[in-house]
């Protein structure tokens, strides 16, 4: 749960990484609650699709990685996942 004031627009000085993704539309609000008189949100990805976009995005960057390579890495994985669970 977040405080609502990480979901305003930021100033160019103090950008918030979750009011960035907000904003952007990365996050929405999935569940609002009232906690000692203060307004808080449970914050997710919308979907699947946007979760796993956002998920290599952040492979390529912070992995030094191409998209393509990012992605087969991603898909190997998933495979030994359910490789495993069978």
């Amino acid at each position: 749960m977040i405080d609502f004031r990480l979901l305003r627009g930021a100033d160019d000085s103090n950008v918030s990484m979750i009011s960035l993704l907000f904003q952007t539309g990365y996050l929405t609000i999935k569940k609002k609650e009232i906690v000692e008189d203060e307004v808080e949100y449970k914050v997710d990805f919308p979907n699947n699709e946007v979760r796993k976009a956002f998920l290599e995005a952040l492979l390529v960057v912070y992995g030094n990685r191409d998209l393509g390579v990012v992605h087969e890495i991603n898909q190997r994985i998933l495979r030994s996942l359910r490789d495993k669970v069978r």
